[in-house]
């Protein structure tokens, strides 16, 4: 493609040196102005053959060097298939930067449009964005002009577009140049929609059996871990209600709180348990993490000294009796707390039930 690029431009200076030298200018007499205004066109139509030489030269020395570096024989002509062949070859490379361009060009388009239009954007922003589409949207009228001449000159002709097709585009699936890229993937079988959906749902089971694999380990992790913090805060509450009952009355209510939905979650890993082809098992195990404080160590209570010197010893008085609305949240959390109960004995049952 080189080599003919290179004889298109030689050709080219060779017909400008051939019409340079076939132009006669004739001075008569009678015509004749002056011997110096004759004398500076003539100059001047010297510099300019004297120019064409040397372009000439210039592109025949090149000529010469890619024909020896090609082994080439003889020098290509238009008649030669070797000619039309390479011809072809630059105009679909034309064609396709030509393509690229404007592909790129309407895609960053389409892309600072949508940024325009997204909620949320102030109004100097909006403003800029709006300028830099009136200079993208001259760029894209240059690279259309371009695409248009090289989709004419391809054998066989592309279609051509107009600008207001192109500024009609709001998605890039209305994009049609897309699909004509150097490979029409349009054609392909795994393009079809049937096909699509196929190798959708194919990849789709794999990752789904890389993901059951997965679930498996997780939902033992959950269930441990549930069991491990409700005994670890239980035990706490156990022995810190002797030494500071308020600190204790705390820890149940952080208890309370944070297992409100543990009843919830076990029936619902119950529930997957029951599901045909469960592959596998809510059995208990052991936590790796063994540092201070973690649930599935014994508590090591420490209180601290400040929380000690502001316990005060029981009051003689007689305490007020609870309230109606006390009474009431008792009974809801001790409602949660056997609901939950329930189910984390419904999973250990099926997690000691024999195989």
């Amino acid at each position: 493609m080189e080599y003919w690029q290179r004889l298109g431009k030689f050709e080219a200076s060779s017909q400008q040196l051939r019409t340079i030298l076939d132009t006669w200018n004739v001075f008569e007499p009678a015509n004749a102005t002056s011997y110096s205004g004759d004398m500076r066109v003539t100059r001047r139509n010297e510099t300019v053959r004297r120019h064409a030489q040397e372009n000439y030269d210039k592109d025949l020395l090149v000529v010469q060097e890619l024909e020896r570096k090609l082994n080439i024989s003889r020098r290509w002509v238009p008649e030669d298939k070797e000619w039309q062949n390479a011809g072809r070859l630059v105009a679909n490379r034309e064609y396709r930067r030509a393509l690229d361009n404007l592909e790129s060009l309407v895609v960053a388009w389409l892309f600072e449009l949508t940024k325009m239009n997204r909620a949320g954007t102030g109004y100097k922003l909006r403003k800029h964005i709006a300028k830099a589409l009136q200079t993208r949207s001259a760029a894209i009228k240059v690279a259309l002009d371009r695409y248009n001449k090289c989709a004419l000159v391809v054998r066989p002709p592309r279609q051509t577009l107009r600008w207001e097709e192109v500024v009609e585009y709001a998605f890039l699936a209305d994009f049609d140049l897309l699909r004509d890229t150097r490979e029409d993937i349009s054609q392909r079988p795994w393009a079809h929609p049937t096909a699509c959906f196929a190798l959708d749902t194919f990849f789709k089971m794999r990752r789904a059996e890389e993901e059951i694999a997965r679930l498996n380990i997780e939902i033992r992790r959950v269930i441990t871990y549930i069991c491990d913090e409700e005994c670890f805060l239980r035990t706490c509450e156990k022995k810190i209600s002797n030494i500071h009952p308020t600190l204790a009355h705390q820890v149940s209510r952080h208890c309370n709180f944070h297992s409100q939905f543990n009843g919830f979650h076990l029936k619902r890993l119950h529930d997957i348990a029951m599901l045909p082809g469960f592959s596998g098992n809510l059995h208990l195990g052991e936590s790796a993490l063994k540092g201070p404080g973690e649930s599935n160590n014994e508590p090591d209570i420490v209180i601290p000294s400040y929380l000690l010197a502001h316990l005060q010893p029981p009051s003689s008085q007689p305490l007020h009796g609870d309230t109606h609305q006390d009474l009431e949240e008792e009974e809801d959390v001790e409602r949660e707390v056997e609901e939950a109960s329930h189910a984390l004995q419904d999973v250990m049952e099926v997690s000691f039930d024999p195989e």
